[in-house]
């Protein structure tokens, strides 16, 4: 894991990170949290024998500000990352500043990961205020019909 990824790209607007990390999002608590995530990640992967030059496709469903992603800048060209999101302000930020990763907006799932190619899926942020709030209109709309 290299700590130049904390340097190398910067640090998302405010309301970037309050959309992922709530009302007290911070500049340190953004870059914590997604440097605990992706080492997290990395661990489970050296678990279960395996390593994440292994898979050659990764996807962050759910990527936000690429509070995640930015973390795995060193594992490239080995892997090609791709980050999807349903905010589009911040698909416009990470496209703007993070340039090692593919990243295009989403409307919750329109395909299952089965049918994209992807060798490796994580979501860790489908708990942000921003994911809540579309989960819970999308279970008020089903309830309805």
């Amino acid at each position: 894991m290299n700590s130049q990824s904390q340097l190398t790209y910067p640090i998302p607007p405010d309301f970037l990170m309050q959309q992922i990390l709530g009302p007290k999002a911070t500049s340190e608590g953004y870059l914590y949290g997604g440097y605990v995530v992706s080492a997290g990640i990395r661990r489970i992967l050296r678990l279960v024998g395996r390593r994440f030059q292994d898979f050659k496709y990764v996807l962050d469903f759910g990527c936000g500000c690429a509070r995640v992603l930015r973390w795995f800048h060193d594992l490239r060209p080995s892997s090609i990352f791709y980050g999807t999101d349903i905010s589009q302000e911040a698909i416009n930020w990470c496209k703007e500043n993070i340039s090692f990763v593919k990243f295009t907006k989403t409307i919750l799932c329109h395909r299952s990961p089965s049918q994209m190619r992807v060798s490796i899926l994580f979501m860790a942020c489908l708990s942000s205020p921003i994911w809540m709030k579309s989960i819970n209109m999308l279970g008020s709309k089903s309830s309805s019909a």
